[in-house]
């Protein structure tokens, strides 16, 4: 009997170690793929909302354009641009670097390098496509609200299909699609020109 009890101890234990070695395999995959990234471009759409969904483009510096049907935000890393086109006026606003809130920076350009994985397992997503789930939690816990993220990738390379915030407890899910990294983008992509007759709100 105790020999019985030994042998599911020993299995118990290394089913636990090629576990954990998977998941940090896997973590480490994603890393060499998504860590060093200088560029990024994709569709989006929030899971919640499917009025708001668009297509960005970004750049590691908090540079970035988010191009919906009625609002395009721009981004050149110290000015911010959001301008309405249903009410033609666009509100300027100096951007926080320091901020702790949610931006295109942490999320795209900082998450491979500033968390640690707690978990990763197979789903299924609401096409009936297989998806690994990822569980990530920041190496530095602060009062923002990216402290865990979730991500949901093609478990055959690894391309990023969802990106899950957590919003105290709940995650506001965000789904890409055409993901494409280090693309070429011109630093005047993240420049915006007022257009004409449209009415500023300058707030710097």
């Amino acid at each position: 009997m105790k020999k019985i009890i030994v042998f599911f101890a020993i299995i118990f234990f290394v089913n636990n170690l090629h576990s954990k070695n998977s998941k940090e395999e896997i973590f480490n995959s994603l890393k060499s793929k998504y860590g060093n990234l200088e560029s990024v471009s994709a569709d989006f759409s929030l899971s919640t909302n499917d009025k708001i969904k668009g297509k960005f483009w970004a750049k590691s510096g908090n540079r970035y354009v988010m191009q919906m049907d009625n609002r395009i935000i721009t981004c050149n890393g110290n000015t911010l641009w959001n301008y309405s086109i249903k009410q033609n006026n666009v509100v300027i606003s100096s951007f926080d670097k320091m901020s702790d809130e949610v931006s295109v920076e942490k999320i795209l350009f900082d998450l491979m390098n500033d968390y640690k994985i707690l978990e990763a397992k197979s789903e299924l997503s609401s096409s009936k496509q297989k998806n690994l789930m990822l569980l990530l939690e920041r190496n530095k816990q602060n009062s923002s609200n990216l402290n865990k993220v979730k991500i949901w990738v093609n478990p055959n390379n690894y391309s990023i299909n969802s990106i899950g915030i957590d919003r105290g407890g709940e995650f506001e899910i965000w789904n890409l699609s055409n993901l494409k990294i280090n693309v070429k983008v011109e630093d005047s992509k993240f420049e915006f020109k007022t257009p004409k007759n449209a009415e500023e709100i300058d707030l710097r």
